[in-house]
């Protein structure tokens, strides 16, 4: 057993790992004390965004869905639901087996929410290859937070995009981005590879922005990205560098 980012790895017998992602959503909704004031279908479609982000990236199979709701069934629950439903159609995989639990001692003033998913992939199946040097590193989309999200809904980097280009033969890994930030992300995840980046002059985008629901990946190649279909939403911030020793 290990863990790679945010994902648990457990080793099966088969030559398999079952892996585990989970994310929480708390004082986001339409309930009294919510901080930000949104549609509890709009939480749940971003909530699961955030795990199907992150089995996507490493390349896993979805296999089983946990959904914790600490409201009521209706309405807030069941809306909820549905935003969970309509992410999991957009992925291909709206009929996955799912467990759920809801609020139904006490009424709730607060929206929160908890989403577990499993999977599984093949020891060698793995969307992960070591950075090196003179990789180079890509932000894919933008960094969006609250209400900004929800401005932005329909520009979001999307599945069918992040697909497109972990499945080309020049991507070494995709990291989606969360409240850490690109820089957080980065340092995290070089820090396991004893490596550094060289940022370019003059970045437009905040680097230390938390990603909110995945708004936006850290993208590691070995060349170039070339795709015309990609240069809308994708910007080149650096290098990467060996440590020096």
């Amino acid at each position: 057993m290990y863990d790679h980012r945010d994902v648990l790895f457990i080793e099966n017998k088969d030559s398999k790992y079952q892996v585990l992602v989970c994310d929480s959503s708390s004082s986001v909704g339409s309930k009294e004390l919510d901080i930000i004031r949104v549609d509890p279908y709009i939480v749940g479609c971003m909530a699961m965004r955030v795990c199907l982000f992150e089995l996507l990236t490493i390349g896993a199979e979805l296999t089983g869905l946990s959904l914790t709701l600490g409201c009521e069934w209706n309405s807030t629950g069941k809306q909820v639901y549905k935003g969970c439903k309509n992410e999991l159609q957009k992925f291909g995989r709206e009929n996955v087996p799912y467990v759920m639990s809801t609020e139904k001692n006490f009424p709730t003033k607060q929206t929160s929410i908890g989403i577990t998913l499993t999977g599984y992939i093949s020891k060698n199946g793995i969307k992960i290859s070591p950075a090196i040097d003179g990789d180079f590193v890509y932000i894919l989309g933008e960094p969006f937070v609250g209400d900004e999200v929800i401005e932005h809904i329909d520009d979001l980097f999307d599945y069918h995009e992040c697909w497109k280009i972990l499945n080309s033969d020049i991507c070494k890994e995709i990291v989606p981005v969360g409240s850490k930030g690109i820089k957080g992300e980065l340092r995290d995840l070089l820090r396991s590879y004893n490596q550094q980046i060289i940022y370019n002059d003059n970045i437009t985008v905040d680097l230390n922005k938390s990603g909110g629901p995945s708004t936006c990946s850290i993208c590691i190649t070995s060349e170039l990205l070339t795709d015309k279909t990609l240069e809308k939403k994708s910007l080149l911030i650096g290098r990467i560098k060996d440590k020096e020793r």
